[in-house]
């Protein structure tokens, strides 16, 4: 047999997230950014936040190294289709929730997320978050995802709970 296909797929997965890491944050900021403004094919003032959101949340790698792996990011393409918007923007929830830009950044999102786990926009990024939490190495993440959906607000019939439940 190849030695190809008798190799880890989580060490294959991590080597390449590492490897992307950058042009991953890029897009979950851009998907994030256009998630928050309603929109799949931004702009350049919702760029140019997402990308100012990058530099503030990772200021030790460097502004231009940023930069770089932005423009990276958008070369693949905008959002093409709204699975992939929701499927980075969930990959940059992740992130914050896991603690990488910080406690108070993980505590807005957690905030974030308890007020808006009803909405029907993000049903499809709750469904990847749900999934992307339950990799190995987010135990954090996991935690404050589940804590922020059973905290109130709750709906006042409790219907749309259980259905966010299931």
């Amino acid at each position: 047999r190849s030695q190809k296909y008798t190799q880890s797929t989580a060490t294959t997965w991590e080597a390449l997230s590492e490897s992307y890491a950058l042009e991953l944050l890029s897009l979950g900021a851009i998907a994030w950014q256009g998630m928050q403004s309603q929109q799949q094919i931004l702009g350049a003032s919702p760029l140019n936040k997402a990308l100012a959101l990058v530099v503030s949340d990772y200021p030790e790698v460097g502004k231009k190294v940023l930069e770089s792996a932005f423009t990276q990011a958008l070369t693949l393409g905008l959002m093409r289709h709204d699975t992939f918007q929701e499927y980075f923007a969930a990959w940059y929830v992740l992130q914050t929730l896991q603690g990488r830009q910080g406690k108070p950044a993980c505590e807005k999102m957690q905030n974030w997320l308890a007020q808006q786990k009803y909405a029907p926009r993000y049903a499809v990024l709750l469904h990847f978050l749900s999934g992307l939490t339950t990799q190995p190495g987010y135990t954090q993440a996991l935690h404050v995802f589940w804590h922020a959906l059973l905290s109130p607000p709750h709906d006042v019939v409790g219907a749309q709970h259980v259905q966010l439940m299931v």
